[in-house]
């Protein structure tokens, strides 16, 4: 199972509480083949910096601000890694620290890429 050191400014026990209360999980569904996504989506450009930093994966991107949002809102950053080797690389070493919901979805994410990770 490959696991990530800490390699940020912050700990994946910080990142694991950022990605369980702003981040998604969700399984691409126009692929034949098991295919899953992790996005975070925030204003706050420095967190995601750091989360970016700590887990070493993924793509930061940036600023958006789409034609729906009003001008006074703030553009917003997305990361995010659709990479089987990264997927599971972050979710294995977040898992650890997560709540029971999003660590059955993370369970559900390593089960369709064959990953045999103990489940709870």
């Amino acid at each position: 199972m490959q696991t990530l050191e800490q390699i940020g400014p912050k700990s994946i026990e910080w990142a694991a509480g950022l990605f369980e209360g702003e981040g998604t999980i969700y399984r691409v569904r126009s692929s034949k083949t098991p295919r899953w996504c992790i996005r975070i989506k925030m204003t706050d450009l420095d967190v995601l910096e750091d989360f970016h930093a700590t887990v070493g994966r993924g793509n930061l991107n940036g600023p958006h601000h789409s034609p729906s949002m009003k001008p006074h809102h703030k553009p917003f950053w997305h990361w995010e890694t659709n990479k089987k080797d990264d997927v599971i690389t972050v979710l294995s070493s977040l898992k650890p620290f997560l709540g029971y919901r999003r660590s059955k979805l993370v369970n559900s994410c390593l089960q369709d890429y064959g990953v045999d990770y103990a489940t709870d």
